[in-house]
C-alpha cells in the first residue's frame, strides 16, 4: 500500500490512512465495531515514475496532445488510477488503466484517457 498516495489529496505524502484502513479492515472482519474511514470511497492513485523506454515510446504515441509537442519524456511521473476490477475493462473485456502526467494541485491539467 505505500505505493498508494494520500486518498483524496494525490500530492500529500501521508501514511496514517494506511494503518486506519488496515484497523477498519481487521475489526470489520473481526466483526468488532467499526467506523468506515471518511476517505474509504476516494479512488486509489499511485504515483510512478516513467523509466522504460519501451513505455516511453508506447505512452506517447498514444498520449499526443492537441499540438505536435510530446506530453511526457523520461522520468515523467505518472499518476496511476486503479479502479475495481469490474470496471477496470473495456467492452471487449481488454484491461483499461487510467492514466494522466502527475502535477501539484497548483498545475493541474485536464485528464488525458485510459490507456490500453
Amino acid at each position: 500500500m505505500h505505493q498508494l498516495r494520500t486518498p483524496g489529496q494525490p500530492e500529500w505524502d501521508e501514511r496514517e490512512w494506511i494503518e486506519e484502513g488496515r484497523r477498519y479492515l481487521l475489526e470489520r472482519r473481526l466483526g468488532l465495531p467499526c467506523t468506515q474511514p471518511g476517505w474509504w470511497h476516494e479512488p486509489a492513485i499511485s504515483i510512478i515514475t516513467l523509466n522504460r523506454p519501451g513505455e516511453l515510446r508506447r505512452l506517447q504515441a498514444t498520449l499526443r496532445g492537441g499540438s505536435h509537442e510530446p506530453l511526457l519524456r523520461p522520468f515523467s511521473r505518472l499518476a496511476v488510477a486503479h479502479p475495481t476490477p469490474l470496471y477496470a475493462r473495456d467492452r471487449d473485456g481488454r484491461r483499461r488503466t487510467p492514466v494522466s502526467p502527475f502535477m501539484p494541485a497548483s498545475r493541474l491539467q485536464p485528464p488525458l484517457g485510459a490507456i490500453s
